[in-house]
């Protein structure tokens, strides 16, 4: 997987996006992007496998930290990305999101 800055594959159901940009917190998104992968140690345009950056997630994020880079994310109140990361930490799944949604 390609490590990007703003929108991106996650952002596509947003109905905040808009021409593969962000409406709703404009180049806002890219900076917390770039946050995020400052902590992880990764940059934009790093290829990594899945598996690999699902295992660095797991290791560097805790669930309750989320909001410390997402703030007042408009998704933030579907508990998707803390759930999310709580799921790895208990799990320890890595399992490709391709083969996930068969």
């Amino acid at each position: 997987m390609r490590i990007v800055s703003g929108a991106d594959d996650v952002c596509a159901a947003c109905p905040h996006l808009d021409k593969g940009e962000c409406r709703r917190f404009g180049p806002k998104a890219g900076e917390i992007d770039d946050r995020l992968n400052r902590q992880l140690g990764l940059a934009a345009g790093d290829i990594e496998p899945w598996s690999v950056l699902v295992g660095i997630v797991r290791d560097v994020i805790a669930p309750e930290s989320m909001f410390e880079y997402c703030g007042h994310c408009s998704w933030s109140n579907l508990n998707y990305c803390t759930d999310g990361i709580a799921a790895l930490r208990t799990d320890g799944a890595t399992d490709d999101p391709a083969r996930a949604s068969r």
